[in-house]
């Protein structure tokens, strides 16, 4: 079998995850940083944040990639949420509400 006759027959499932790995970590860095700066812009600190940053970036990412990769990219989101939550004393059921806001949003 020739590699022209291996490529058409689509994409192994090894090449399907090139780079996602990559991706996802620098997706979750930038959405947690971007958690955090919705916390700082908030006017009164508290439980609420303003977390229409950290939106954009996850809507972004959601219309720039497949739909297939949608999950991971939920997956992400939910446990950046999670993390900055914990960082900044939230509780873990707002953190969450928040990831699956952003989602719905």
């Amino acid at each position: 079998m020739s590699d022209a006759a291996s490529q058409a027959d689509g994409p192994t499932p090894r090449r399907r995850l090139d780079g996602l790995p990559l991706r996802l970590a620098a997706f979750g860095t930038a959405y947690a940083l971007l958690c955090l700066l919705g916390d700082v812009l908030t006017a009164t600190q508290g439980d609420f944040a303003t977390f229409w940053p950290a939106s954009g970036l996850f809507v972004a990412a959601l219309l720039l990639a497949p739909p297939a990769r949608w999950r991971w990219y939920a997956l992400v989101v939910v446990a950046a949420e999670l993390a900055v939550g914990w960082h900044v004393q939230r509780r873990p059921v707002l953190a969450a509400a928040f990831g699956l806001a952003d989602a719905l949003e």
